[in-house]
This record gives C-alpha cells, structure tokens and sequence, in this order.
C-alpha cells in the first residue's frame, strides 16, 4: 500500500500506524517499480513511490521477500491473461510465493514489519 503514497505520505502513515498498533505493524509493498496508474477514478490507484529494502530498514521494520516477480501489475502475466484464469493464477502465485524468500531477484513483494 505504500506504493500509493508519496515519499512523506508514507512515512507520515507508518508512524501512526505504530502510535496505534498494539503490538506490530505489518504490510505488503513492491519490491520494485512497475507501472500502475489511476484506475476507476481512483488516483490513489497509481503507484507513486516504491521504497528500497534500506529504506524499510533504516526506519526500523523487517523485510521478507514473498511472490514472484513479472506475474502482477500492468507489465505482469496477471494483465495479459483472460479474466478466468487469473484466480488460478493468483493462487500459484501465493502457493509459489514461498520461493523467493531467500531470493531477492525473484521476489514481487516484501513483506514488512515492526515489533
């Protein structure tokens, strides 16, 4: 959801989550740029910012790698597909996403936490 926001927007986000978070936070975010843009006049549909694992770190969260790359977003598989098949795609995708957790020129997103 990061990749939604600007720089500042982001960050501003991330500290009141941890002002309001019991225990942790936890979110998805890309690991690269792909394009995405507004869609169902919804702005906040196109992807502003994309964060570097350094970046996620020096704010103190824990990074992981899951999915695969080139499956979403427009430049991905899932968008050139027929609408039928893309639940079964999505469902590999998950099912594969333990892969490339230890590889990160695979990985499509991290997953991203502070205790």
């Amino acid at each position: 959801m990061l990749e939604h926001l600007n720089r500042e927007e982001g960050i501003n986000l991330l500290r009141a989550m941890e002002k309001v978070a019991r225990r942790q936070v936890i979110l998805t975010t890309p690991v690269s740029r792909y394009e995405q843009h507004a869609y169902d006049n919804n702005p906040y549909q196109e992807h502003r910012y994309v964060r570097s694992v350094d970046e996620i770190e020096r704010l103190g969260y824990n990074v992981r790698g899951a999915g695969l790359k080139g499956i979403p977003g427009e430049s991905g598989l899932a968008h050139k597909i027929p609408s039928f098949l893309k639940p079964i795609l999505h469902v590999l995708w998950i099912i594969a996403g333990v892969f490339p957790y230890n590889r990160p020129e695979w990985r499509a997103i991290w997953y991203v936490s502070r205790a």
